[in-house]
């Protein structure tokens, strides 16, 4: 099962809780935190890694400070499974270590993707890969369309009627490309006009598509109408249900990472 969960970087908090936030940080991103200048970087980065962290422990079990990643070739992180069952035994946690298979597969299952723009990050946790990507809408988007895109899909973004509808089409397919792969874990090196996907919009907000190098789907939604989400899994029923039960996009708030 899928669970996106989002939120706002626009807050802010005291000296006090912001140290707090920033203990909680795995070592790399501590360091990407400490080599931005601008405040307001430094501050959404800072807040990002909390929710990354806060999000992954309560939804694992596992507690902050025993999260521990690792990283593919292409960058993408996934949870490093001996690192955190080593950090288990050394600091106690009360976790069921009589049973270290157990716990082994319990994690490996967990997989995990994070994007933020503008003034939102967000994030999904599933049982199987998956892939996320959040955009704050664009101006100048007809260049991108024809560079980065397939013909089928610049036809199907240019014949709409208006340019409202234009841009939120662009969008969904946008954030569907990059978390498609995001999704398959090997960044940029994937061109976006090398995969074709088709859109179908039957049902309500939902994007169900199939990219021309595999059976997965895509589920799309947006935030404040301007930030488009879309999420890439080989599950079509998680992703059909964005458009049916919001149960599973849920809303974090800042205080709750300070609280």
């Amino acid at each position: 099962m899928i669970r996106i969960f989002y939120m706002k970087l626009d807050g802010d908090c005291s000296k006090e809780q912001s140290l707090a936030l920033y203990d909680i940080l795995p070592q790399e991103r501590k360091d990407s935190v400490d080599k931005v200048k601008r405040e307001g970087i430094k501050k959404k980065r800072l807040y990002t890694g909390a929710f990354l962290q806060y999000m992954l422990s309560k939804e694992t079990g596992i507690p902050v400070e025993q999260l521990h990643y690792k990283y593919n070739q292409w960058g993408k992180p996934e949870l490093d499974v001996e690192r955190i069952l080593k950090s288990s035994e050394i600091l106690g946690w009360n976790g069921d270590l009589k049973q270290p298979d157990e716990w082994k597969e319990k994690i490996r299952t967990v997989h995990f993707n994070l994007s933020h723009s503008g003034d939102y990050v967000v994030l999904a946790i599933s049982d199987s890969p998956v892939g996320v990507d959040v955009e704050y809408k664009t101006k100048g988007y007809e260049a991108l369309v024809k560079r980065c895109f397939c013909e089928t899909e610049c036809e199907d973004i240019m014949s709409l009627d208006t340019e409202e509808e234009r841009k939120k089409c662009f969008l969904e397919y946008w954030t569907m490309k990059e978390a498609y792969i995001k999704c398959v874990g090997e960044g940029m090196r994937i061109p976006l006009n090398s995969f074709l996907i088709q859109r179908d919009v039957k049902i309500g907000a939902v994007c169900m598509s199939k990219a021309t190098v595999g059976a997965l789907n895509f589920g799309t939604f947006f935030i404040e109408r301007e930030y488009c989400v879309s999420v890439c899994s080989s599950s079509s029923k998680d992703v059909v249900r964005f458009g049916m039960d919001r149960e599973i996009v849920k809303e974090v708030k800042l205080h709750d990472l300070s609280a």
